[in-house]
């Protein structure tokens, strides 16, 4: 079921959207912002390593993944379902400045993401009724069965860290549509080492065979 839930996600996003050609291009952009300003990846690190020459690419913490910003992208896409693509960038960064997120992200009715009648429900979906767990400070849900929070590790501070950029993009589009701004400004990279002053960085080093259990190890501390 969990293997599957990526390409079902994506094509109930398409199937929810008015129109997929401007959701696809309002995505590509969505998705270049917040890899070019670091607050994409909910993956904690990934490694890739040969015999010769280990390698560790570490990716940032608790930041929205792909599949989240899709689902806001579209989300989006619905409230606005008559704009170009160049609109619903503007748009996307105005509605969710504004955005109160105590309230869940979701793009199809909770109703039309049950199990199939007559089945037994074998998988427990996202119910913030049920399971205090589910209230996270960002909550952005799959629109397919089961609904499940794509940005369950979000925390506050990194919750910060999205709204401010937001904020900034919200008024470098609005600036764009007026002639002051350009999107060079929007998509310039994050100058992540000039915009904190404390860092704290874990290194493992290890023969290249333990490196696998090592990492999943690093990842829970």
């Amino acid at each position: 079921m969990t293997c599957l839930n990526g390409p079902r996600v994506t094509y109930e996003l398409l199937r929810r959207v008015p129109n997929i050609a401007n959701f696809k291009v309002l995505l590509r952009a969505i998705k270049l912002w917040a890899r070019r300003r670091e607050i994409y990846s909910n993956i904690v690190s990934a490694l890739v390593f040969s015999r010769l020459k280990p390698d560790l690419l570490f990716d940032k913490v608790g930041f929205p993944g792909g599949v989240a910003w899709g689902i806001m992208a579209a989300k989006v896409a619905q409230v606005y379902p008559n704009m170009c693509p160049s609109v619903l960038l503007e748009k996307f960064f105005s509605l969710y400045k504004e955005w109160n997120f105590a309230d869940p992200i979701i793009v199809v009715p909770p109703d039309e993401c049950q199990a199939p009648s007559g089945t037994e429900r074998y998988v427990l979906a996202w119910d913030p009724t049920r399971h205090h767990f589910s209230k996270r400070p960002l909550t952005v849900i799959t629109p397919t069965y089961p609904m499940a929070n794509a940005t369950f590790n979000i925390t506050d501070s990194a919750l910060n860290v999205i709204r401010s950029e937001i904020f900034r993009a919200s008024n470098l589009t609005q600036g764009i549509s007026r002639g002051e701004n350009s999107y060079s400004e929007l998509f310039a990279p994050a100058t992540f080492f000039k915009l904190y002053g404390n860092y704290v960085q874990a290194i493992v080093v290890a023969p290249v065979d333990s490196l696998p259990v090592l990492i999943p190890f690093r990842r829970s501390k």
